[in-house]
C-alpha cells in the first residue's frame, strides 16, 4: 500500500498527467423525436420508448416494424422531444420488462399511467 502511495504521489508530479485526455463519453442514446431522425430507423420487430423533454418515458411500445409505429406517432401528433429504439424479435417481452423497470422507478406507468392499461392495474 505504501508502495503504490508513494508511486502515485510521483505521477502526480510529472507534467504528463496534464496531456492525459478525458475518456470518449459514450454516444447519447437519447435521439430528437423528428421525422428526419424516425426515417433513419430500420423497420424491423423492437421496442421504442418516447420521452418528454427531461427524457422521462411518456410512452413504451413494442411492434413488428418499430420504424411505421414511430412514424404513426409523429403523424398523429404526438407529444415527445426524445426518443430510443432496440431491436428484438422478441418485442412483448422486452416491452413488458421496459415498462416494468419503468414502474419500479417511478411508481407510475409511462406518461403519468394515463392510458388504456390504467384499468389492469
Amino acid at each position: 500500500m505504501e508502495e503504490a502511495t508513494a508511486e502515485a504521489k510521483r505521477c502526480l508530479q510529472c507534467d504528463l498527467r496534464l496531456a492525459i485526455a478525458q475518456p470518449p463519453l459514450p454516444p447519447e442514446k437519447w435521439l430528437p423525436f423528428d421525422r428526419g431522425t424516425v426515417e433513419q430507423i430500420p423497420p424491423v420487430d423492437g421496442v421504442f420508448i418516447l420521452a418528454d423533454a427531461e427524457k422521462k418515458a411518456t410512452m413504451i411500445k413494442g411492434m413488428g416494424d418499430i420504424r411505421s409505429g414511430l412514424m404513426e406517432k409523429i403523424d398523429s401528433g404526438v407529444e415527445a422531444s426524445f426518443f430510443m429504439w432496440e431491436e428484438d424479435r422478441m418485442y412483448t417481452k422486452r416491452e413488458s420488462e421496459l415498462i416494468q423497470q419503468h414502474l419500479s422507478k417511478y411508481g407510475e406507468l409511462p406518461g403519468g399511467g394515463d392510458d388504456e392499461l390504467d384499468d389492469l392495474f
